[in-house]
């Protein structure tokens, strides 16, 4: 198995992320398909949902393998992953100061609080990127700090 490591970061993919992922995917698609019975009723092109929702999440995966394997580590989807992990890792630490930064405040005082054990946040100066980081973080903790079931789940809220 290939495993992508930052020094400092936590593995970026490994054997956890094609186990996880295929179990979020089930999940969903239970969902979906409940979903799609319940609305294919009122419009017939509900017929087409379960084919778009995973052609969304296989290009989503497509994506990450590709930036994960060809770009590597040192990608900004893979930055702003880390980037994500850094401030779930803050909020085992210390809960007030992760909602200090998810409100948006990234003073150098709460980037203080970062350290080795939780990472260090790639994008903290850049607020506009930080901001990308904040609002993919709940999904990284919903993911189990999964890269690829993180992806599953983003594709499958862009859909």
């Amino acid at each position: 198995m290939y495993e992508v490591t930052v020094p400092g970061c936590i593995d970026i993919i490994d054997l956890f992320d094609f186990i996880l992922a295929p179990l979020y995917i089930i999940v969903i698609l239970f969902i979906a398909l409940n979903y799609q019975k319940k609305k294919e009723s009122e419009n017939p092109l509900y017929r087409y949902f379960i084919g778009g929702l995973l052609a969304k999440i296989f290009g989503g995966i497509g994506f990450l393998l590709i930036y994960i394997y060809y770009y590597g580590s040192d990608s900004d989807t893979t930055m702003y992953y880390n980037t994500s992990v850094s401030l779930i890792n803050l909020a085992g630490k210390n809960m007030s100061v992760f909602f200090s930064i998810i409100f948006g405040n990234n003073s150098l005082e709460n980037y203080s609080y970062f350290n080795n054990e939780t990472g260090y946040p790639y994008f903290y100066s850049d607020a506009n990127s930080l901001a990308v980081a904040r609002l993919t973080a709940p999904f990284v903790l919903i993911g189990a700090r999964s890269f690829m079931a993180t992806t599953v789940l983003i594709s499958t809220l862009t859909y």
